[in-house]
């Protein structure tokens, strides 16, 4: 493993290469910060000394290296070792050398300073503290992104920091006074745009920007007012539907063009919508996972110049980093690109019989490893709370070296699995056989692939309540809540949640697919009784709320719509789709929630960004399906050597209540965005060493690299006292 590099690009790199020499002759290029001379290149076209055109910003800047990639990104240094006398550099990221290579210099901050400044005697060390951790900097080192506003067509120039970099006040103005002599771009508009909560800008230096002609403004402000974001890039062929009023309506041939998005989902071709959308969504991460557009698109609608010609035809959509194209096509090549993405073998899921109600303590004592095999056992939910639960990953107060002894307090809820072998008991149970004939109706069609979305959601919605209606073998509840009881001693009310063998897997994370129901075990069980779900909001419960009817409802899931047409999407035979139970106390019973967050293990929705992203939502408003109207704060979390502390960039802040203003602070504290991003670091590093295909070089590493080809995916609470409780992990493919 090679030393860590730290570059700008909006993020640090963790780059497998070694600078073990410097450049013999280094390129000088003098400072010119009159404005009168023309722009000088350097080395062949490495670096320039001036920007006066758009044609010169195109050459020199690149796609797909932005924060949420909006736009392109030019990278520049300042030389600031004399004061009085700086130097500014515009790097070339498409320059190729020799061989037609990008080198390193090319590409990264620290490597193009060695190349291009006389007298460089820098160390790599040495270069970061003095350019990114400090605010009188030797070397400043940026980009500036371009962003589209309120549908403009002439972008904002917006000039930004890495979020780590240390960056207040008087830095900032003199950043921007000795750029703009250099970036002569006729009429060009440009800002200073914050992408770290430290670089706070006020007073008489917000008025100074102000007057220089590139006032401040806030991540989240400028992304707020960007027309187009492309959530997941991609291209896809279906029919374009506006604003459909019955999202069941719709299939894998549809583009739909909603308002907001509905809060389940089945497969389509395509999304587009005009609100924006949370990037921790189930939504988008099924997007990405599946590999289908998604983009928001604020002046979406029926008078959209560009749509309306296209609504219910057959379209081909393209959507990329700096735009979407909407053309014609057949509805004989819509069918063609779906038949060929679904022309796959059937894969069977994975299970193995065990009749053992195992508790989360007892799953992986020892080795965390063992957590991981028993996948097809307990499913990937109810294994990754008894790996969570492990000594070495974050432990219970009583493992001396654990997270949660540092905490004090247990990091991971208490509870057990139920087995799959319980859902195929009770499918085969002898009286069930009304149920055993309704599945196969099912199974049979589904994987036929010709089902109408409506007759589809009408066969599954039977099987539902055949489940619901139907007997469990003897016993079977009885054991169940015995062994509650021994785990969850004193527990009144328990959530049971879904851990079923199609979720939770490589390349298919599962994301709200399937439903959890919340049980009271005071409530007198008859296990024969015929239960109901009803919904409230966005959340249903099950009637009457007896364990019984709570093991029915979450069984009877694996026959959601939406979950039976992704598999059908990835091919996962529904003939061996099973359910498991991961049983925890329920999450309210301690004190009122605080907050829900999301935690993937990198920067979704960007290139070369380097950290985690966070979304939370106050009190317990939902993330993963949010509500309409609502919105997740989105954050940033910025680090790349192992153990840094990180940063913090708010992209997007909460929405919490439909039709009032967002708020204008983060839902959590500093001190809770840390503990976050060190319960998720320090759980992805365990998962990294139990797991050896997770990540191929030092696990240390793989926290910060943007480049693993895999990801996790956390789900968090926060309680009103300022405990976490992790609700589960899962692994994620996308990006």
């Amino acid at each position: 493993m090679s030393r860590l590099l730290r570059a700008h690009t909006l993020g640090v790199a963790l780059v497998l290469a070694s600078f073990s020499c410097k450049p013999a002759d280094p390129v000088v290029l003098p400072p010119d910060l009159t404005g009168k001379q023309p722009p000088r290149l350097l080395d062949g076209g490495l670096g320039i000394s001036a920007i006066d055109s758009i044609e010169a910003f195109d050459r020199f800047s690149y796609r797909d290296g932005g924060l949420l990639l909006p736009g392109r990104t030019l990278k520049f240094l300042i030389d600031r070792r004399d004061p009085q006398k700086p130097a500014v550099y515009f790097m070339n990221s498409n320059f190729t050398d020799a061989r037609g290579e990008r080198p390193e210099s090319a590409k990264y901050h620290f490597p193009f300073a060695e190349r291009v400044l006389a007298n460089f005697s820098e160390t790599l060390k040495s270069f970061g503290a003095v350019t990114y951790d400090v605010q009188d900097k030797r070397y400043v080192a940026g980009s500036i992104q371009t962003y589209y506003l309120n549908g403009n067509t002439d972008p904002l120039y917006g000039i930004q920091f890495f979020p780590q970099d240390v960056a207040r006040e008087e830095m900032i103005a003199e950043t921007v006074r000795t750029l703009l002599p250099q970036f002569r771009i006729p009429g060009a508009k440009l800002a200073f745009v914050a992408t770290g909560l430290q670089q706070h800008v006020g007073g008489e230096i917000a008025a100074e920007l102000e007057r220089e002609g590139a006032p401040f403004r806030s991540l989240d402000d400028v992304l707020g007012a960007t027309d187009f974001i492309p959530l997941n890039r991609g291209e896809a062929w279906g029919f374009l539907r506006m604003f459909p009023k019955d999202p069941d309506a719709l299939s894998p041939l549809d583009i739909p063009v909603f308002n907001e998005l509905p809060l389940d989902l089945s497969v389509v071709a395509g999304t587009i919508t005009h609100a924006y959308q949370d990037p921790t969504s189930h939504v988008n991460l099924k997007s990405k996972e599946r590999g289908t557009p998604n983009m928001v698109l604020r002046s979406a609608g029926p008078t959209h110049e560009e749509l309306a010609k296209w609504v219910d035809k057959p379209v081909h959509l393209t959507v990329e980093v700096d735009g979407f194209k909407l053309e014609a096509a057949s509805e004989e090549k819509v069918r063609a690109v779906h038949a060929a993405r679904t022309a796959r073998p059937w894969l069977a899921l994975p299970y193995s019989p065990s009749d053992e109600l195992i508790s989360y303590a007892d799953m992986c004592p020892k080795d965390p490893a063992d957590c991981v095999r028993l996948t097809p056992i307990v499913g990937g939910k109810a294994a990754s709370l008894g790996f969570l639960t492990n000594g070495d990953v974050l432990g219970r107060t009583t493992d001396a070296e654990s997270l949660s002894a540092r905490y004090g307090y247990d990091l991971v809820p208490a509870g057990l699995g139920v087995p799959f072998k319980f859902y195929r008991d009770f499918v085969e149970y002898a009286p069930n056989q009304e149920l055993r004939a309704a599945l196969k109706v099912l199974i049979e069609g589904a994987k036929q692939g010709d089902l109408p979305p409506k007759e589809l959601s009408a066969r599954a919605e039977k099987v539902r309540d055949l489940f619901l209606a139907s007997s469990f073998p003897p016993g079977m509840v009885e054991r169940v809540q015995k062994r509650i009881s021994e785990v969850l001693p004193g527990v009144p009310k328990v959530k049971v949640r879904s851990s079923a063998n199609a979720e939770d897997m490589p390349n298919f994370d599962g994301a709200g697919l399937y439903s959890s129901f919340a049980a009271n075990l005071k409530k007198s069980d008859d296990a024969d009784a015929v239960c109901k779900i009803v919904s409230e909001g966005v959340k249903s419960k099950v009637k009457p709320k007896t364990l019984a009817c709570a093991m029915k409802a979450v069984f009877g899931s694996v026959w959601n719509k939406r979950a039976i047409e992704e598999r059908s999407f990835a091919r996962l035979d529904h003939s061996t789709a099973l359910m498991a139970f991961a049983i925890v106390a329920d999450y309210e019973l301690e004190e009122p929630v605080a907050a829900n967050s999301v935690v993937v293990t990198r920067v979704i929705n960007s290139q070369n960004v380097y950290g985690y992203t966070l979304a939370n939502q106050k009190g317990n408003v939902l993330v993963t399906n949010p509500e309409p109207g609502t919105l997740a704060e989105n954050v940033i979390a910025a680090f790349n050597e192992p153990g840094e502390p990180p940063s913090f960039a708010v992209t997007r802040f909460a929405t919490p209540v439909a039709g009032e203003p967002p708020l204008k602070a983060p839902v959590l504290s500093d001190k809770a965005l840390r503990q976050l991003v060190e319960i998720t670091r320090t759980a992805e590093i365990a998962y990294c060493r139990a797991r050896p295909d997770y990540y191929e070089n030092d696990c240390r590493y793989a926290p910060a690299d943007p480049n693993k080809t895999r990801a996790l995916d956390f789900e968090l609470k926060l309680l009103e006292g300022g405990h976490f409780i992790c609700k589960q992990m899962r692994e994620f493919s996308g990006r």
